[in-house]
Protein backbone atom coordinates (compact mmCIF):
# COMPACT_ATOMS: atom_id res chain seq x y z
CA UNK A 1 0.00 0.00 0.00
CA UNK A 2 1.22 3.32 -1.02
CA UNK A 3 2.50 5.36 2.14
CA UNK A 4 0.01 7.97 1.76
CA UNK A 5 -3.09 5.72 1.60
CA UNK A 6 -1.55 4.00 4.58
CA UNK A 7 -1.09 7.04 6.49
CA UNK A 8 -4.94 7.90 5.50
CA UNK A 9 -6.07 4.45 7.17
CA UNK A 10 -3.65 4.74 10.04
CA UNK A 11 -5.75 8.67 10.51
CA UNK A 12 -9.10 7.03 9.83
CA UNK A 13 -11.33 7.53 12.86
CA UNK A 14 -14.17 4.76 13.42
CA UNK A 15 -17.10 7.33 12.27
CA UNK A 16 -15.37 7.85 9.16
CA UNK A 17 -16.34 6.12 5.98
CA UNK A 18 -15.14 5.55 2.27
CA UNK A 19 -16.46 9.16 0.65
CA UNK A 20 -14.59 11.32 4.08
CA UNK A 21 -11.74 9.01 2.74
CA UNK A 22 -11.91 9.39 -0.47
CA UNK A 23 -12.42 13.44 -0.22
CA UNK A 24 -9.16 13.86 2.00
CA UNK A 25 -7.43 11.87 -0.68
CA UNK A 26 -8.15 13.29 -4.04
CA UNK A 27 -8.06 16.72 -2.35
CA UNK A 28 -5.12 16.48 -0.37
CA UNK A 29 -2.23 13.66 -1.82
CA UNK A 30 -3.34 12.74 -4.78
CA UNK A 31 -3.34 16.03 -6.26
CA UNK A 32 0.38 16.47 -5.01
CA UNK A 33 0.78 13.13 -6.36
CA UNK A 34 -0.77 13.18 -10.15
CA UNK A 35 -1.65 16.90 -10.53
CA UNK A 36 -5.28 18.02 -11.18
CA UNK A 37 -7.69 15.72 -12.55
CA UNK A 38 -8.30 17.75 -15.17
CA UNK A 39 -5.16 18.00 -16.33
CA UNK A 40 -4.27 14.15 -15.59
CA UNK A 41 -7.26 13.02 -16.95
CA UNK A 42 -6.85 14.61 -20.46
CA UNK A 43 -3.28 13.33 -20.70
CA UNK A 44 -4.44 10.15 -20.15
CA UNK A 45 -6.94 10.43 -22.32
CA UNK A 46 -5.19 11.21 -25.15
CA UNK A 47 -3.28 7.69 -24.58
CA UNK A 48 -6.49 5.77 -24.55
CA UNK A 49 -6.99 7.86 -27.59
CA UNK A 50 -4.54 6.45 -29.33
CA UNK A 51 -4.51 2.83 -27.94
CA UNK A 52 -8.42 2.72 -29.28
CA UNK A 53 -7.61 5.05 -32.24
CA UNK A 54 -8.67 1.78 -34.66
CA UNK A 55 -11.16 1.53 -32.81
CA UNK A 56 -13.09 4.69 -32.28
CA UNK A 57 -15.44 6.89 -34.61
CA UNK A 58 -13.48 8.62 -37.10
CA UNK A 59 -13.37 11.87 -35.03
CA UNK A 60 -14.19 10.60 -31.21
CA UNK A 61 -11.62 11.21 -28.56
CA UNK A 62 -11.77 9.89 -25.23
CA UNK A 63 -11.56 12.73 -22.68
CA UNK A 64 -10.84 13.40 -18.91
CA UNK A 65 -14.96 12.60 -18.50
CA UNK A 66 -14.58 9.26 -19.73
CA UNK A 67 -11.29 8.44 -17.93
CA UNK A 68 -13.21 9.18 -14.16
CA UNK A 69 -16.06 7.18 -15.56
CA UNK A 70 -14.25 4.07 -16.72
CA UNK A 71 -11.52 3.95 -13.38
CA UNK A 72 -14.56 4.08 -11.29
CA UNK A 73 -17.02 1.99 -13.16
CA UNK A 74 -14.79 0.12 -14.80
CA UNK A 75 -11.51 -0.94 -13.15
CA UNK A 76 -12.99 0.04 -9.51
CA UNK A 77 -15.87 -1.97 -10.18
CA UNK A 78 -14.96 -4.77 -11.68
CA UNK A 79 -11.78 -5.33 -8.83
CA UNK A 80 -15.29 -4.87 -6.63
CA UNK A 81 -17.18 -7.65 -8.08
CA UNK A 82 -14.04 -10.04 -8.04
CA UNK A 83 -13.27 -9.18 -4.24
CA UNK A 84 -14.12 -6.55 -1.41
CA UNK A 85 -11.25 -4.39 -0.79
CA UNK A 86 -12.07 -0.68 1.03
CA UNK A 87 -9.14 0.47 -1.24
CA UNK A 88 -11.95 -0.32 -4.50
CA UNK A 89 -14.79 1.54 -2.35
CA UNK A 90 -12.49 4.80 -1.55
CA UNK A 91 -10.92 4.74 -4.89
CA UNK A 92 -14.17 4.50 -6.41
CA UNK A 93 -15.76 7.17 -4.88
CA UNK A 94 -12.20 9.31 -5.50
CA UNK A 95 -12.94 9.01 -9.31
CA UNK A 96 -16.56 9.87 -9.26
CA UNK A 97 -15.28 13.01 -6.66
CA UNK A 98 -12.89 14.26 -9.22
CA UNK A 99 -15.56 14.44 -11.88
CA UNK A 100 -16.39 17.42 -9.28
CA UNK A 101 -13.54 18.83 -9.61
CA UNK A 102 -13.25 18.54 -13.19
CA UNK A 103 -15.75 20.62 -13.80
CA UNK A 104 -15.41 23.22 -11.03
CA UNK A 105 -12.11 23.57 -12.60
CA UNK A 106 -13.69 23.77 -16.13
CA UNK A 107 -16.12 26.43 -14.95
CA UNK A 108 -13.69 28.66 -13.73
CA UNK A 109 -11.50 28.12 -16.77
CA UNK A 110 -14.50 29.31 -19.01
CA UNK A 111 -15.48 32.65 -16.39
CA UNK A 112 -11.06 33.88 -17.07
CA UNK A 113 -11.46 33.65 -20.39
CA UNK A 114 -14.58 35.35 -20.52
CA UNK A 115 -13.37 37.76 -18.33
CA UNK A 116 -10.55 38.43 -20.78
CA UNK A 117 -8.08 35.90 -19.78
CA UNK A 118 -6.30 32.90 -20.97
CA UNK A 119 -8.53 31.23 -23.35
CA UNK A 120 -9.00 27.51 -22.75
CA UNK A 121 -7.15 24.26 -23.84
CA UNK A 122 -9.39 23.37 -26.85
CA UNK A 123 -9.71 19.68 -24.93
CA UNK A 124 -10.94 21.53 -21.83
CA UNK A 125 -13.51 23.58 -24.28
CA UNK A 126 -14.85 20.36 -25.92
CA UNK A 127 -15.22 18.82 -22.53
CA UNK A 128 -17.01 21.88 -20.72
CA UNK A 129 -19.05 21.74 -23.81
CA UNK A 130 -19.73 18.13 -23.76
CA UNK A 131 -20.65 17.89 -20.18
CA UNK A 132 -23.37 20.64 -21.16
CA UNK A 133 -21.63 23.21 -18.55
CA UNK A 134 -22.72 26.57 -17.90
CA UNK A 135 -20.20 29.68 -16.97
CA UNK A 136 -20.03 30.31 -13.28
CA UNK A 137 -22.06 33.61 -14.10
CA UNK A 138 -24.59 32.13 -15.81
CA UNK A 139 -24.68 29.16 -13.00
CA UNK A 140 -28.05 29.02 -11.25
CA UNK A 141 -27.45 26.01 -9.39
CA UNK A 142 -28.93 25.76 -6.16
CA UNK A 143 -31.30 29.16 -6.86
CA UNK A 144 -34.71 28.75 -6.77
CA UNK A 145 -36.64 29.73 -9.91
Amino acid sequence: MKESLKRVFDEKSDREGYLQIAHRLINGPRQGDYDHPLRDFTKTAFHWTGVLFDKLKPGCEVDALDVALMMASGLKCSREVHRHKDDNQIDGAGYYGTIELIVQLLQSLDAAERNGGEPMHPRFRMLFERMGLTSLSDDTMGEEQ
